[in-house]
């Protein structure tokens, strides 16, 4: 209830309670003058009684008639603090009015202060690239080390630059050309755009991530995607665990419906929808349903008119969708969690050498939204949480027959979506998108119409040493790559 309603209703109430008592005093007077009347009655009828007994009944009339007028005063005293009183209800009245104009006049500065900052917002996005990398390496589990956080071959420099380092052999220092006198370890430097060594906690790595969640609710695409090698803590920091532990897809989730409810106080309405696949195999299958047989999930382009504002300016909007897959309507953070429950139980895993866990297949979150803002544009914009399946150097997994078959079908899409973000980043003519089923998928949400993040994982391991640089090495890659500012993914 705003401030307006509730002064209204104590108004009322106080009015009501004002009347009830002037009521009651009116009965009062009312059965007072019976009396007196009364006692009137009853000495008329005892004329011939010894006046001394009538000084009892002459005292109780004296104190009837002095009641009665205090009755009377009061009456008139409580009349006129009614009238005092409903001159300031008036008053109050006036003022709530006032009031409400003004809340008003608040709400439209409030929303115009919401579209410079939703502009400013961007602006600095773009500034720092449209293609961000944030590096993390997790800490040790338990049954790996003592120390969890002991990562000797790798250096924390700070939170955009990391060394890995590895001692040479004895023979490559024999024959090495380059001596600087320093120690006997080979190094290799990286800068991103956030580096996160094993201490940082799932909250860290959210609070850097949320400026861009926030742009797909400001009209843009937002493609994030965890990348590494099997092991490396990607499922971890995207799905993650309960309470504190929860990863980038729940936690993204309740600050996008967090900030829905506040925008819809200012007149902004939301259609919201999640779907998540998995492409296994470069096949799409759906994690919301079962599979049905005969069913085939296809990728395909599609486009709808839109419109503008209140002139309806007819216009295009493309967007990419599978065929048949079951989109559910979520309306809070808890019908989310109950999708990403239902797809963590159906997704594929495997055992290898490399982790006892592994996600055999990408897992592609997308959250589709549909808002209009309170001048009656809307606006559509897709998120996209993708958890890839991990980068595996075969004679290291261990794997053979069907989990070799995966690891290849995995390796391949890995590449096709580097060779796709090089091709953007070239500006080239012809964009390898339909190489494989996931860069297909994610056409809309990469490139210039997207905004988009790699989070790079890397295993603390060291015997993980080459699988580690060859990631770190991709995702410098990435961050060098420049594709021009974002463009809202439609406006109707």
């Amino acid at each position: 209830m705003d401030r307006s309603s509730y002064s209204d209703e104590k108004l009322e109430r106080a009015k009501h309670a004002a009347e009830e008592q002037f009521s009651d005093m009116i009965m009062t007077i009312e059965d007072l003058k019976a009396s007196v009347d009364d006692a009137k009655e009853m000495a008329a009828s005892m004329g011939d009684i010894d006046p001394k007994e009538l000084e009892p009944l002459k005292k109780q009339r004296k104190k009837q008639i002095s009641d009665v007028e205090k009755a009377e005063n009061d009456v008139t005293e409580t009349t006129q603090m009614n009238k005092d009183k409903e001159e300031k209800i008036k008053k109050l009245k006036a003022e709530i009015k006032t009031l409400k104009a003004g809340n008003v006049e608040n709400n439209k500065k409030l929303a115009e202060a919401e579209i410079k900052r939703r502009v400013l917002h961007n602006e600095v996005q773009d500034l720092r690239g449209n293609i961000r990398v944030y590096c993390r390496t997790r800490k040790f589990l338990p049954k790996e080390s003592k120390n969890p956080y002991d990562i000797p071959h790798i250096e924390f420099i700070d939170e955009h630059r990391m060394v890995i380092k590895k001692e040479q052999s004895s023979m490559r220092r024999a024959f090495s050309k380059v001596d600087d006198g320093s120690d006997d370890f080979v190094r290799e430097n990286f800068k991103f755009d956030y580096v996160f060594g094993p201490r940082a906690t799932q909250e860290d790595i959210f609070t850097e991530v949320a400026p861009l969640i926030q742009s797909v609710l400001d009209g843009f695409n937002v493609c994030l995607f965890a990348y590494g090698q099997t092991g490396a803590g990607k499922s971890y920091t995207m799905s993650g665990g309960k309470g504190d532990q929860r990863g980038l897809i729940p936690r993204s989730a309740e600050m996008i419906f967090e900030k829905v409810n506040e925008l819809k106080k200012q007149g902004w309405e939301y259609k919201m929808r999640v779907n998540i696949v998995e492409i296994y195999n470069d096949m799409v299958r759906d994690l919301l349903q079962k599979p049905k047989p005969g069913v085939e999930y296809v990728i395909k382009e599609v486009e709808k008119e839109t419109k503008e504002g209140a002139n309806d300016a007819i216009g295009v909007a493309k967007d990419v969708i599978v065929t048949n897959l079951r989109i559910a309507d979520v309306k809070k953070a808890t019908d989310c969690y109950k999708c990403i429950d239902e797809a963590a139980a159906m997704r594929v895993t495997s055992a290898t050498e490399c982790n006892s866990e592994s996600s055999r297949s990408h897992l592609v979150f997308q959250l589709r939204i549909d808002a209009t803002d309170p001048q009656k544009n809307t606006f559509f914009s897709v998120l996209n949480l993708i958890d890839l399946a991990g980068s595996e150097r075969l004679e290291q997994s261990g794997v053979s027959g069907q989990a070799k078959l995966e690891a290849i079908s995995i390796n391949k899409s890995l590449t096709t979506l580097g060779d796709v973000i090089q091709a953007l980043g070239k500006g080239s003519e012809h964009i390898p998108y339909r190489d494989c089923a996931l860069t297909y998928l994610l056409r809309m949400s990469l490139g210039g119409n997207s905004k988009t993040l790699m989070m790079l994982n890397i295993n603390p391991g060291e015997s993980y040493y080459s699988n580690s640089v060859a990631s770190l090495r991709f995702g410098a890659k990435v961050n060098a790559t420049h594709i021009g500012a974002a463009s809202k993914s439609a406006k109707k």
